[in-house]
């Protein structure tokens, strides 16, 4: 008998360890993994870094519909984790970048990714995360997510994505050449003279991906 007690005791307490959840499943749900810098290793056995958690479990991009910017209600569940995330990690920045698809003229994607990227700040300091840790940047139409000209294209690319800003440079896509890189506190766009388009024939002002 007594060594059916010690027996079960010991299930117990294997139960009890195996309990323990050190993954992020919510925006106020506290993550145990140590060092709070961007590309280091966040969790004991060295097995993820930042990036990797906000990528993958928090979730760093959010899609938009066609020629707009408002916030789906999945886009605001995304952005409530990474609120979350930024509460956890205080000394962490990050920049927001906004994307179109290839459809419109450059100089409108570029407004309109602003526009894209400014709407998920907007909503993260709306959370209490402070504004000077988000900058915001667009790239317009100019660094495709995915290559194609239909809607499984197109959709992928509708899209603002938050990057650490202190992440591996490896793990970010260059800045098209001529951007001009964004302030800490202010909206930057990469500017220039919109080209004659011969993508699908729009040469249209009032409209964008």
């Amino acid at each position: 008998m007594r060594i059916g007690a010690y027996l079960a005791a010991a299930m117990m307490l294997g139960v009890a360890a195996c309990s323990t959840n050190t993954t992020y499943q919510g925006p106020d749900e506290v993550m145990d993994l140590a060092p709070s810098v961007a590309g280091q290793p966040a969790d004991p056995a060295g097995a993820q870094t930042l990036a990797d958690i906000l990528s993958t479990i928090v979730g760093d991009r959010i899609y938009f519909a066609l020629d707009r910017h408002d916030l789906s209600a999945e886009a605001q569940d995304v952005l409530t984790r990474q609120a979350g995330f930024l509460r956890q990690y205080p000394d962490v920045t990050v920049t927001i970048e906004g994307h179109c698809d290839e459809r419109g003229t450059r100089e409108y994607n570029l407004g309109l990714g602003e526009r894209r990227a400014a709407a998920a700040r907007s909503f993260l300091v709306a959370l209490g995360i402070g504004p000077a840790r988000i900058a915001t940047v667009s790239s317009g139409k100019e660094r495709p997510a995915v290559l194609g000209s239909d809607e499984v294209a197109w959709s992928q690319n509708r899209r603002s994505v938050t990057v650490l800003d202190q992440a591996s440079t490896a793990d970010r896509s260059p800045p098209v050449s001529g951007g001009i890189p964004p302030g800490r506190s202010g909206v930057g766009c990469l500017r220039g003279p919109a080209p004659e388009s011969p993508d699908l024939g729009l040469h249209l002002w009032g409209f964008g991906g």
